[in-house]
C-alpha cells in the first residue's frame, strides 16, 4: 500500500486534545460570560414579574370587584 503524502498548505481538522490558540479561548471566555448574563437578566426579569405580580394580585383582593354584566337584573 501506499502511504499518502499531505500538502504542507493543506489545513487539517483541530483535535479534541489540541490547545486551542488563545484568540479561540478568548472568543469561548467571552461567548460564556455573555451567555451567563443573559440568563442572569432573563431570571432577574422572571423574578421580578413574579414578586410584583403577588402583590399586585394581593392588591386586587382587596377591592370589591364587580362586573357589569353581574349588575344586570
Amino acid at each position: 500500500m501506499r502511504q499518502q503524502t499531505r500538502d504542507p498548505g493543506e489545513r487539517t481538522a483541530a483535535t479534541g486534545n489540541a490547545p486551542a490558540d488563545k484568540r479561540t479561548q478568548y472568543w469561548r471566555w467571552l461567548d460564556n460570560a455573555v451567555t451567563g448574563l443573559w440568563v442572569a437578566l432573563l431570571l432577574s426579569i422572571i423574578a421580578y414579574a413574579v414578586v410584583e405580580g403577588e402583590a399586585v394580585l394581593a392588591r386586587l383582593d382587596g377591592l370589591d370587584l364587580v362586573a357589569t354584566y353581574s349588575l344586570s337584573p
